[in-house]
């Protein structure tokens, strides 16, 4: 059996650019994390509380922290001068992943580019719309999510179960009520019987007991900085693909990808190491992120137009 620890990349809410005073996080969203034999969880997660306890000794040992349950989160980690401040903490991950790997583990993710606009633009003027829209953005992601990792453990021919961090109760039961809603409907087409794989709809544990969990939070947090660095012009995290790029090509499932907006270079997404390369194929070969909405629009109107020629 497989068992998948998974975390956020970014959040759901509205971007429009780093420099907007408001919409500034991250261009898109989704979730990453790692797959793993059931069998070699429990060696990973000595792997990493060892490393961590090593790699922080020191602000440990100064918080008066219990080693366990101490936290440094993956966007503490991955700054913008997360290379040139803390190259010591970067070859810790990167350790971390060879190690993962030599146990058969697999990185994984799923993301989202955001439509660009503030939220009123994206879901409406009424606060409740706009409520409803990134719920519906989120669970449309996680869905995704599930049907991914199916996919990765039906080849594999293993079951799997889905960990992710804890989010409070209400949010919670509605997540995990989803979750039911579309395994059990997808599952009932012939033409997605990897669905059944899935044991259980998403359970959650708190990263604070869970060494898995914060490396879940680590490897997130890599995967949405190199999403910046293909999504966003400017240099600041170039750091992220020159150091990370070579390990990627093996490490990540062929499942994994980031879906964009609109076509950009003749693409509509970027599959697993593509998103660490130091090559920008889509701000390289296109123009349209300079383009006004109403242009990108047309663009894109004109190649599904001719996708369906095709």
């Amino acid at each position: 059996m497989f068992l998948a620890y998974i975390d956020e990349v970014a959040e759901p809410g509205a971007f429009v650019s780093k420099q907007d005073r408001r919409y500034n996080g991250s261009p898109a969203f989704g979730y990453a994390g790692f797959v793993i034999r059931d069998d070699r969880v429990r060696d990973f997660s000595r792997i990493f509380s060892t490393s961590k306890r090593k790699l922080f000794w020191h602000e440990i040992s100064k918080d008066e922290a219990d080693p366990g349950r101490w936290e440094r989160k993956g966007s503490d980690i991955f700054t913008v001068r997360g290379w040139e401040e803390g190259r010591r903490q970067i070859e810790g991950y990167k350790k971390l992943v060879r190690e993962l790997v030599a146990l058969d583990g697999r990185l994984f993710f799923y993301g989202e580019e955001k439509q660009l606009g503030t939220a009123t633009e994206r879901w409406g003027k009424d606060s409740r719309d706009q409520k409803k829209g990134r719920l519906e953005f989120e669970r449309r992601c996680l869905r995704e999510t599930l049907n991914r990792l199916c996919t990765f453990a039906e080849a594999a021919g293993q079951n799997l179960i889905v960990i992710m961090d804890s989010v409070n109760e209400k949010e919670r039961k509605l997540q995990v009520q989803d979750a039911y809603s579309h395994i059990f409907s997808r599952s009932t087409d012939p033409e997605h019987a990897e669905m059944t794989r899935l044991v259980e709809a998403t359970m959650h544990v708190d990263s604070q007991v869970s060494a898995n969990i914060q490396f879940a939070d680590w490897i997130a947090a890599s995967v949405r900085r190199a999403f910046e660095y293909q999504l966003l012009p400017g240099e600041q995290f170039d750091w992220v693909p020159r150091t990370l790029g070579e390990l990627m090509q093996s490490c990540i499932t062929r499942e994994s990808k980031l879906y964009l907006d609109r076509p950009r270079a003749g693409r509509r997404e970027l599959y697993h190491s593509q998103v660490f390369s130091l090559e920008r194929i889509l701000l390289s070969n296109s123009v349209a992120h300079r383009l006004p909405e109403i242009a990108r629009q047309q663009m894109a109107a004109m190649y599904e137009s001719s996708q369906k020629k095709d």
